[in-house]
């Protein structure tokens, strides 16, 4: 499978902390030329930094409004009569289908349902023959469950343990997943067949005016609007996960949408939590150079000249106050700059101050497998690029205190 930390490139990245040059990063009043001291300012200020976002490196977040109508085409039992699994056909504006699969515990009040985007189809992330098997470019290719990037019905359920729904279900709280694919296949001229270019008279937009990222984000946007109407789901508390590339368009998507009431950030490295200014791991040049579709093209520009960036991602985690957030990293990512990720959630607690909200107080990293803050978490844990049980055990109980507020 290609990844952010796999792919090939020949720009040589920095591991060495002392190699790390000297940095300021842009304050949260930057953007209206004075020091943001209050909520009111802020809030003001924040319209602005997604504008400059929407500009510069992710393009659009479409604002118009399109039908969104479902259907469904699966509804059983499943783990022994716990949960039911759901999965619909959205349709977008009548022209794009979409795949959303839920499921949602039976028999209890579902205090907070987790929705993210999945890369490779929902017949990945659960074992039941009945979930379709998505007919899309996809960045999995293993043999033998995937054909030149097309699922087969031999890669039903082959990435479950990433999803851990049955440990979810058992906490009492519901799952959603919907495949990157059905909005944009990953790949540069994948938005040819994507929302970008199918609706870009319904959203009177160009193509070239947003990005897959924003295309992704978006998509999420769209599937909350089903998920809300289902009566089982009403008062419910709605959290974004992503993992990667995921991660970054989960983030955008909670900046521009503040419906989610909480955003799990998992290893979401350049582009997501990880702070752009610092010259470790991965740079801009190679994630755009590897990836030129993630962003705006002109996003380019920025690499080897990161300081000249009108802000940093400390930016974008501080858009998601006051709603808590959950930053993730592993040891072993060092192409997602841990550290990066930890000094980006740690700025931003100045954004969640305004709203007397507490972030991290930490002022070095913790060690792995200790979660430190407060309405921002932060964990780092042994191993890879990847998303496993351990890191939904430490999600686990990130959940109960969104649903609570008690941080």
């Amino acid at each position: 499978m290609i990844t952010d930390a796999t792919a090939q490139s020949t720009f040589v990245p920095n591991y060495d902390e002392n190699k790390v040059v000297n940095y300021s990063l842009p304050g949260l009043g930057d953007i209206i030329g004075e020091k943001i001291n209050n909520v009111s300012q802020w809030e003001k200020a924040k319209g602005k930094w997604l504008q400059i976002y929407a500009s510069e490196m992710y393009g659009t977040f479409p604002l118009k409004k399109i039908s969104v109508t479902s259907k469904l085409l699966v509804q059983k039992p499943i783990l022994n009569g716990k949960a039911e699994m759901n999965v619909w056909e959205v349709s977008l504006a009548g022209k794009v289908k979409v795949h959303l699969i839920g499921f949602i515990p039976l028999g209890t009040p579902v205090k907070a349902a987790l929705l993210g985007l999945n890369f490779c189809g929902i017949n990945t992330v659960f074992m039941d023959k009945d979930i379709p098997v998505s007919s899309k470019y996809v960045i999995c290719n293993e043999s033998p469950f995937f054909n030149n990037h097309i699922a087969n019905d031999k890669a039903v359920g082959i990435q479950e343990d990433k999803w851990q729904i049955e440990k979810v279900i058992n906490a009492g709280y519901a799952s959603f997943s919907v495949a990157c694919a059905d909005f944009e296949e990953d790949f540069p001229d994948g938005y040819k067949k994507g929302v970008r270019t199918i609706l870009a008279n319904d959203l009177k937009l160009n193509p070239k005016d947003w990005s897959a990222m924003s295309a992704w984000a978006w998509g999420l946007s769209k599937m909350l609007d089903v998920i809300e109407t289902l009566p089982e789901l009403k008062n419910t508390k709605m959290i974004l996960h992503g993992h990667s590339r995921m991660g970054k368009a989960s983030l955008w998507a909670a900046a521009n949408d503040t419906r989610f009431d909480a955003v799990i950030a998992i290893q979401s490295g350049e582009g997501g939590a990880a702070l752009l200014r610092r010259n470790f791991g991965e740079g801009i040049e190679p994630i755009t150079t590897r990836f030129p579709h993630w962003f705006l093209p002109d996003f380019a520009k920025y690499a080897g000249n990161e300081y000249t960036l009108p802000f940093d991602q400390h930016i974008l985690l501080s858009l998601i106050a006051p709603r808590p957030l959950f930053v993730s990293s592993a040891l072993d990512d060092q192409w997602a700059d841990p550290k990066g990720e930890f000094l980006s959630a740690k700025e931003a607690g100045f954004a969640y101050q305004l709203y007397e909200k507490k972030g991290i107080t930490e002022v070095n990293m913790p060690d792995t497998e200790v979660l430190v803050g407060k309405n921002i978490n932060y964990y780092i844990r042994k191993g890879k690029h990847e998303v496993n049980a351990l890191d939904w055990d430490y999600f686990l109980k990130f959940i109960p205190k969104v649903v609570s507020g008690d941080f």
